[in-house]
């Protein structure tokens, strides 16, 4: 049933990935409370972006997600939608979303930035200087 989620409102995925996050974070509560540090590919900033994306409301996305620990730091690698389509071809035939819904996934992530306090890295970049933009965004956090 939720291998094709595309047949699902924005309401009800708005509650099962917050389902899945749940479940997600009870998996890893004990090596958070441990002091261990955890990374996620996607977290409840995702759920914003593309349920805005959709037309769903924003307040409502948060207010299920309020119950989340906010992320010590969430990285954006910011790419235009058709260099991400393209860096990866398999992607656009297996993408649920048409190129100018993901175009404004990416302008809602953008504006988090400001919001959430983002940190972006260009992911124009080679592969090099993403990584060691990204170990250097870390490494301060830890060293924090």
């Amino acid at each position: 049933m939720l291998e094709d989620f595309r047949q699902f409102s924005p309401l009800v995925k708005t509650l099962l990935f917050a389902a899945d996050r749940a479940l997600l974070l009870e998996k890893y509560q004990k090596s958070l409370d441990g002091g261990a540090h955890v990374i996620f590919d996607r977290y409840y900033h995702s759920a914003i972006a593309y349920r805005v994306a959709e037309g769903f409301d924003e307040a409502y996305v948060r207010q299920v997600n309020k119950f989340f620990k906010p992320p010590d730091l969430v990285i954006l690698l910011d790419v235009d939608v058709d260099v991400s389509l393209k860096r990866h071809p398999k992607l656009k035939s297996e993408t649920p979303y048409l190129p100018e819904v993901l175009e404004k996934v990416r302008r809602v992530y953008l504006s988090m930035i400001k919001s959430d306090g983002l940190r972006c890295i260009d992911g124009r970049q080679p592969v090099e200087a993403v990584v060691d933009q990204v170990l250097a965004l870390v490494l301060q956090e830890l060293n924090k």
